[in-house]
């Protein structure tokens, strides 16, 4: 699913702890691209992108098992790697979006709660973001 706009906002809860070793989230501000040099999608920041974005300024985002963060979509986010033999890192992630920020691909995963409206009413009209975003490849033939 891709937003053309993007006043959305990601929730993660934490599903056993996480902290400052190589469990908390880090958090930096700024946009992500999500494709390589070869205009191949990766859906992850290509390290070029990550090159110019000063890592050293990132919040590091800890907490005990249940605790919750929410950060912007388009913050660059992440977590160093999971350097535990046994300890798997489980998070539940929600997505929020405002109702008129309506998607223009289909969802990768549907589910029978995409697109609830939590608060508020259905919109009328669809919002478009300003800045440029480049669209994901289609992935409709799965």
């Amino acid at each position: 699913m891709f937003l053309p706009c993007f006043p959305w906002m990601i929730k993660w809860v934490f599903l056993s702890n996480a902290f400052s070793g190589d469990a908390a989230v880090l958090v930096k501000m700024g946009s992500v691209t999500l494709y390589d040099e070869s205009d191949g999608w990766t859906g992850a920041i290509g390290p070029d992108d990550l090159a110019g974005v000063p890592l050293e300024k990132a919040v590091c985002l800890p907490g005990p098992a249940g605790s919750v963060t929410v950060h912007h979509g388009r913050t660059v986010h992440g977590s160093r790697p999971n350097t535990h033999p046994t300890r798997p890192r489980p998070l539940l992630i929600n997505a929020y979006s405002a109702a008129d920020a309506l998607p223009i691909t289909p969802h990768p995963v549907p589910g029978s709660r995409n697109g609830t409206v939590v608060r508020g009413a259905p919109a009328r009209w669809a919002r478009f973001d300003p800045r440029p975003c480049r669209l994901p490849p289609d992935w409709s033939g799965g």
